[in-house]
C-alpha cells in the first residue's frame, strides 16, 4: 500500500485516537487500526471531536444509519494512482432526515430536510451508490426509494420511486437497499415481507423471498461482474426474523441457506447492516452484542470482532458498515460515532500434535485457525535460537482450520537431534495492510529419545 490515506467523510476527518485503558491483553487483529503514517493515529470519531473540528450547526450525529463508500469516476484521475483511495462516502443521518457526503478531502455537505416532497425525507435508513454518481436512499417514512445524482460537487434530486402499497413497485416500510454491478436495485420491503428488485430507473423486475422472509431488513449483494472480487459468484444476503436470521439467496431468488443467532449460540442479537469484502466474506453489525460478525460466503461463522465499550476495537451499538474492497478499508457507524479500520488477520494456534516425537517416528502437525486468507510462513528454531528449518515459506492459506506438517527434518534433510524446538508462525494479510502488520504465533515441540 504505497499511497497515504486521506479521510473522505466528516466523521473520519475529525477522528481521534482512543486513549482508554483496557484490561488484559485484548487486541483482536481481524480488523486493524491503520498505522500512524496513514492516519496520523486517528481512527475514531465522537460527537465531542466533531463539534470541535467541524463546528457546523447542521451537521451532527443524529441516529446515523446506512453508509456506503465509492470512488466516483468524475473525481478520478486515471493517470494518478495516488488518488485511488480518495473516496466519496455517503452517510444517512436519519434523525435529521439528511444524507451527508464529502466533496474531495475537506468539504462536507448535506442534502435533505424533513418532509414528503422533492429534496425531503422522513427517517431515511439504507443507502447505496455507484461510481457514476447515482445515489439511492430508502426514504422509509415516505415508503419510497429516492434516486439522487452526485456530479462531484453537489447532490441533485432525480426522482422518487414507488409509494405505499402492496403491488409491484409499492412499498411498506422499505429499510435497506443494495446495488448490483448492472445497476439493479434490491430493496428490503420490510413490512411486506419481501425483497423487490427494480431497474436503476425503478421499473419492477421481480420479488425475492415471498412466503419465506419475515420483516427483511439488512441486505448486501454481489455479482460475478462486480469489481474487486476474488470469487466469481452471485450472492444476496439478507437479515430477517426480527434481526436474528441471516439468509443467502441467488440473485434470481433461490434460497441457499441461513443461520440464526440461536445457531451461533448467542443469547440475543440484532443483526443490522451488511457488507461484503473482496473474498465475498460477509460482515454483519450486531447492535445487541456490540460486535461485527464475520461469515464465509456460505454463512459459516468465522469470528466475532469487538466488544461493548468506547475504547480501541470496541463499539457502542454499531449500525452501518461499508467495505472498500480494493484496499480492504472498512467504515463502521456507531450510535454516536464512527470508526475506520483496515482488514487484517487473526489466528489461533490450536496446538502441535504430537507435542513429542522421536527420531524413529519424527514429525508433528501444526493446527492453525485463521480468520482471513493470509500469507503464512513457518520456521523452526533450536534451543540456541538457530533456525534449523523453514517449513513453510509464506504460502497462501484459507480461513478456518489449517493443518501443516513439519516432518521433523532440518534444512539438510536430516532428522533433528533430541531437544526442544520452537515453531514460529508468521502471518501477513493479503490486503493493503500487508507490509504494515504481521502476527507471530509460537509453539514448542520436543524430539525425545525413543524408549523400548
Amino acid at each position: 500500500m504505497k499511497y497515504i490515506f486521506n479521510f473522505s467523510f466528516l466523521i473520519f476527518q475529525c477522528l481521534l485516537c482512543a486513549s482508554a485503558v483496557h484490561s488484559g491483553d485484548y487486541n483482536p487483529t481481524t480488523l486493524l487500526i491503520p498505522p500512524r503514517s496513514h492516519s496520523l493515529g486517528y481512527y475514531k470519531a465522537t460527537p465531542f471531536y466533531l463539534k470541535i473540528f467541524l463546528p457546523i450547526p447542521d451537521i451532527h450525529f443524529d441516529d446515523p444509519q446506512g453508509i456506503v463508500a465509492v470512488k466516483l469516476r468524475s473525481t478520478d484521475d486515471p493517470k494518478d494512482p495516488k488518488d485511488d483511495d480518495e473516496l466519496t462516502v455517503y452517510g444517512v443521518n436519519s434523525g435529521s432526515h439528511q444524507i451527508l457526503y464529502n466533496v474531495g478531502l475537506k468539504k462536507i455537505k448535506y442534502y435533505g430536510r424533513f418532509g414528503r416532497g422533492e429534496g425531503e425525507f422522513w427517517w431515511p435508513r439504507g443507502t447505496a451508490a455507484n461510481v457514476e454518481g447515482d445515489v439511492y436512499l430508502c426514504d422509509t417514512g415516505n415508503n419510497r426509494v429516492v434516486k439522487l445524482y452526485n456530479d462531484g460537487e453537489e447532490i441533485h434530486w432525480v426522482k422518487a420511486i414507488g409509494s405505499f402499497g402492496l403491488d409491484k413497485g409499492e412499498f411498506d416500510d422499505p429499510h435497506q437497499i443494495a446495488l448490483d454491478s448492472q445497476g439493479d436495485l434490491y430493496v428490503t420491503d420490510t413490512s411486506n415481507d419481501r425483497i423487490q428488485v427494480l431497474t436503476s430507473e425503478g421499473e419492477f423486475l421481480r420479488f425475492i423471498g415471498e412466503g419465506e422472509l419475515e420483516g427483511p431488513d439488512g441486505i448486501a449483494v454481489i455479482d460475478r461482474r462486480s469489481s474487486w472480487i476474488f470469487h466469481k459468484d452471485d450472492i444476496l444476503f439478507v437479515v430477517d426474523q426480527d434481526h436474528k436470521r441471516i439468509s443467502r439467496y441467488t440473485l434470481a431468488g433461490d434460497r441457499r441457506g441461513s443461520i440464526t443467532a440461536e445457531e451461533m449460540k448467542l443469547r440475543d442479537a440484532h443483526f443490522a447492516y451488511l457488507a461484503i469484502d473482496y473474498y465475498l466474506n460477509l460482515y454483519v453489525t450486531d447492535q445487541v452484542n456490540h460486535q461485527v460478525h464475520k461469515f464465509s460466503r456460505d454463512l459459516r461463522p468465522i469470528i466475532s470482532f469487538g466488544r461493548k465499550g468506547s475504547g480501541k476495537k470496541e463499539f457502542q451499538t454499531p449500525r452501518g458498515i461499508t467495505i472498500w474492497r480494493r484496499f480492504g478499508q472498512i467504515f463502521i457507524v456507531e450510535e454516536k460515532g464512527a470508526q475506520y479500520y483496515w482488514v487484517g488477520v487473526d489466528a489461533m494456534l490450536r496446538g502441535l500434535f504430537p507435542e513429542e516425537f522421536t527420531r524413529k517416528q519424527p514429525g508433528t502437525t501444526i493446527s492453525l485457525y485463521l480468520t482471513e486468507p493470509a500469507h503464512v510462513g513457518i520456521k523452526v528454531y533450536d534451543s540456541e535460537k538457530k533456525m534449523v528449518r523453514e517449513v513453510f515459506p509464506k504460502m497462501m492459506q484459507e480461513p478456518f482450520e489449517n493443518e501443516i506438517v513439519w516432518d521433523g527434518l532440518d534444512s539438510e534433510g536430516e532428522v533433528v537431534m533430541p531437544g526442544v524446538y520452537k515453531v514460529e508462525i508468521i502471518l501477513e494479510p493479503t490486503y493493503s495492510s500487508r507490509g504494515f502488520f504481521k502476527k507471530v504465533l509460537e509453539g514448542t515441540v520436543e524430539c525425545v529419545i525413543a524408549t523400548e
